[in-house]
């Protein structure tokens, strides 16, 4: 009677045991998931937005250095406006 008890027991809690342990591992495994998910989709997002961001800044820059540097020389050329075909344009 006492065996039968104690392996009842034991089934018990093994079982009981597994199942805790089991569902600890699946809520850790879907935490660092989705924690690691989060990461990789903030880390391309932010990646792409300063690419862009490069991107437009450089361009306007240039953009702006180029009028800059095209209109300052043509003032300073001709005073009586610029003559695209000096500049070969």
């Amino acid at each position: 009677m006492v065996a039968i008890i104690c392996r009842v027991m034991v089934a018990v809690i093994c079982s009981v045991m597994v199942a805790v342990i089991c569902r600890v591992m699946v809520a850790v495994i879907c935490s660092v998931m989705v924690a690691v998910i989060c990461i990789v989709m903030v880390a391309v997002i932010c990646s792409i937005m300063v690419a862009v961001v490069c991107r437009v800044m450089v361009s306007v820059i240039c953009r702006v250095m180029v009028a800059v540097i095209y209109h300052g020389g043509c003032s300073l050329q001709s005073r009586g406006g610029c003559n695209l075909q000096r500049h070969g344009v």
